[in-house]
């Protein structure tokens, strides 16, 4: 097998791998490559917050995990959601060590918990850096 053909197959795993179903593939006209391209000094995992439908008056949480990838330490490391209200912070399921260390990680919990059957946008951030991935759902409306 030539080596062009072979690097074409591992990369077409790996995304298959890496998106696990449940998050977004380059495919999707929501996320560009960009966006979910990943330089600064710090890497989530995933790069993109996206909680597909979820039933109205329903919660679905998901974690991301802020991994440093600088070449220090970051003091007082903490996250930062802004945006639409139907998202949260889980206050009680962050967890950040002072200092993070390089190659060290930092995990949180965002729920959304839909209002409407509208897409809802946010922007969860991790500070000091303020480095930030997309968040993004859409409310369905429950049948009775």
């Amino acid at each position: 097998m030539n080596r062009t053909l072979a690097l074409a197959l591992v990369a077409s795993m790996v995304t298959a791998c890496s998106t696990g179903g449940a998050g977004p593939s380059p495919a999707d006209p929501t996320i560009s490559m960009a966006e979910q391209r990943q330089d600064g000094a710090v890497r989530f995992d995933p790069p993109v917050l996206n909680f597909g439908v979820v039933a109205e008056d329903n919660c679905k949480p998901h974690k991301v995990v802020a991994i440093n990838q600088s070449e220090g330490p970051i003091a007082a490391p903490a996250f930062q959601l802004d945006g639409d209200r139907a998202f949260a912070l889980q206050a009680h399921f962050r967890k950040c060590p002072d200092p993070l260390a390089v190659g060290e990680s930092c995990s949180a919990y965002v729920n959304f918990c839909p209002r409407s059957h509208d897409t809802s946008h946010a922007t969860l951030k991790f500070m000091p850096t303020g480095e930030a991935i997309k968040v993004i759902g859409k409310g369905r409306v429950r049948a009775f």
